[in-house]
């Protein structure tokens, strides 16, 4: 690699991604490991809050569909994150970093302050650009919940118990407990590690008779709020232009993507925070939430 890819690691990461195409966490960790230094990517969860950083962005997809992470490399230019409020670029070219060298900045930290990803506010100029889909408010983006969820979710019979390892999500908490696999009275998210598979989640309600598991593994956290008795605050809290949504509860990629681009920065830490978030983009999660108590 030229002076230029050494000097920025982020640059290296791009680099070795695409150089791996696509991968298992593992696969990720070592690219971490080459791009970062060993020490670096050996501290607790930086690894991982470099691979959220870089799927909110738009950097990699990841499915996790078969129960595993699954990444594949989405880009292999520069991004823009074209926004009305807060449009900003992240670079993963040689030349975008000559170019911006004096204006680079840190867009994802994580709660040490360390950078995950660099970039600029603003455009580093060219061609211009419209909005884009990263802009569009997230009820936009997607159907009203009760037009998806006969895609999202699959009836489970309610007579048998659930195999394997079982841990439930506390709202309270914020966080998964141990848990069984038999049958209780509480309406619970339930995270499911079979003998001989991944990782699949169950949204139960026993009151009313309801068991589905969730195809698409990141919405399991949306199913839950509009089936369950939660809370807003279960999954995620607003703080003026703010939004906070804890480490363990996981979103949508669109839902996390249009916060990212009404909000001049994210932290990755215990909680996940897009700060100085425009009110566009905040209401278009609060109005796609709201829609639970339209179903009451």
């Amino acid at each position: 690699m030229n002076d230029s890819v050494g000097e920025w690691p982020q640059l290296r990461l791009a680099a070795l991604l695409r150089y791996f195409q696509r991968g298992d966490f593992q696969t990720f960790g070592r690219a971490c490991e080459l791009a970062f230094g060993q020490e670096l990517a050996a501290s607790e969860y930086f690894s991982a809050s470099v691979l959220l950083a870089a799927q909110v962005c738009g950097l990699c997809e990841i499915s996790t569909v078969s129960g595993a992470v699954q990444w594949w490399i989405a880009h292999s230019g520069d991004i823009r994150v074209r926004s009305e409020k807060a449009p900003k670029e992240i670079g993963m070219t040689p030349e975008w970093f000559e170019k911006n060298r004096h204006r680079v900045m840190p867009l994802v930290t994580d709660s040490s302050g360390r950078a995950l990803l660099l970039g600029v506010q603003g455009h580093s100029g060219g061609e211009a650009c419209g909005l884009g889909l990263f802009s569009t408010p997230f009820d936009r983006l997607v159907a009203p919940f009760k037009e998806a969820e006969r895609n999202l979710l699959v009836d489970l019979p309610f007579l048998d118990n659930l195999e394997g390892t079982v841990e439930a999500f506390s709202p309270e908490r914020g966080a998964w407990k141990p848990a069984t696999g038999e049958i209780t009275k509480e309406p619970q998210l339930l995270r499911v590690r079979g003998v001989y598979s991944g990782v699949s989640y169950i949204v139960q309600h026993p009151d009313l008779g309801i068991r589905f598991k969730v195809l698409q593994p990141e919405w399991a956290f949306v199913a839950a709020y509009f089936l369950l008795p939660w809370q807003t605050s279960s999954i995620l809290h607003v703080d003026r232009d703010t939004v906070r949504i804890r480490r363990p509860v996981r979103l949508p990629t669109l839902m996390y993507r249009s916060l990212f681009a009404g909000s001049e920065s994210l932290c990755i830490g215990p909680t996940v925070a897009f700060e100085r978030v425009d009110s566009e983009s905040i209401r278009g999660v609060v109005k796609y939430l709201e829609q639970a108590g339209e179903r009451a």
